[in-house]
């Protein structure tokens, strides 16, 4: 009797076995399992099927990658002098050697005319250019004008120089030397004196006559340790008690420059700076 073939299926499963060899080495022994479904059993080897690895695509690595800057190589904002001489590089100013003081820096916003320049000075956090829009949120300092004028006797006519030794009044010692003179009028009180090629006031009223001679004796003191430009022909600084009408101005040839401040202290600080 025939009787109709049984299909018969196969499975192989395998799994690893942990054992030694006989040198005592580790070793993974694969065992095999058969299993056979159908009215006969075929018992066969299972031989090992190498499998194929499934192909990776190689990653790209060449990616457009945008290089990262260190702070050596970010661009560096040029320093303020640098700044300012090229911006005015026509007139050869003579600028103050700022330093940064308490991780501070200084900016500044210009404005040109044909016979002058008016910069206002700022403090800043860090360095920026000149004009830059956040100057707006910046605390102001010194405000420096410069002045052009058609000759130089024209320009030291700006500066009103007097000789206050000839000019007269009632004379005040102010200490290293220096001998000022007093003089009222229109409710002022004013103690006037010269150092080299600048004649220096220092005003108050006529009510409060102390507190206008030492401020003319802490001005002294401070002139002692530092130094005011030297002008060509001469300079002239004005320092009020109120620290409202303070200013300071000096000739150099055909230019004046002006220069004020917030306090008296700020105006002698930056006046320093220049040589």
């Amino acid at each position: 009797m025939y009787l109709p073939e049984r299909s018969i299926q196969i499975t192989c499963v395998s799994k690893w076995e942990k054992g030694k060899n006989k040198n005592g080495v580790l070793k993974l022994k694969r065992i095999y399992l058969g299993a056979a479904l159908g009215f006969s059993v075929i018992l066969a080897a299972c031989e090992e099927q190498p499998v194929a690895e499934k192909e990776i695509p190689q990653k790209q690595t060449e990616q457009e990658t945008k290089p990262q800057k260190n702070d050596q190589e970010e661009e560096k904002v040029p320093s303020l002098t640098e700044q300012l001489q090229k911006r005015l590089s026509e007139w050869k100013l003579e600028l103050p050697s700022w330093t940064a003081e308490n991780s501070g820096h200084i900016g500044a916003a210009v404005r040109e005319e044909k016979d002058s320049v008016e910069i206002q000075f700022y403090e800043t956090e860090e360095p920026m250019l000149l004009n830059d829009p956040a100057l707006a949120n910046a605390t102001k300092t010194a405000l420096l004008t410069i002045q052009r004028f058609s000759s130089a006797a024209t320009a030291n006519e700006q500066i009103a120089f007097e000789q206050y030794d000839k000019v007269g009044g009632t004379p005040v010692d102010l200490g290293y030397g220096i001998t000022g003179y007093q003089d009222a009028g229109a409710g002022s009180l004013f103690t006037s004196w010269n150092e080299g090629r600048w004649a220096i006031i220092a005003r108050t009223k006529t009510d409060t006559p102390k507190e206008g001679e030492q401020l003319a004796r802490q001005t002294v003191s401070y002139l002692e340790e530092h130094t005011l430009p030297i002008p060509y022909e001469h300079g002239s600084l004005h320092v009020d008690v109120d620290e409202q009408g303070s200013f300071i101005k000096w000739q150099k040839k055909e230019l004046v420059y002006g220069l004020t401040a917030g306090t008296n202290a700020e105006l002698l600080e930056w006046a320093t700076l220049f040589k």
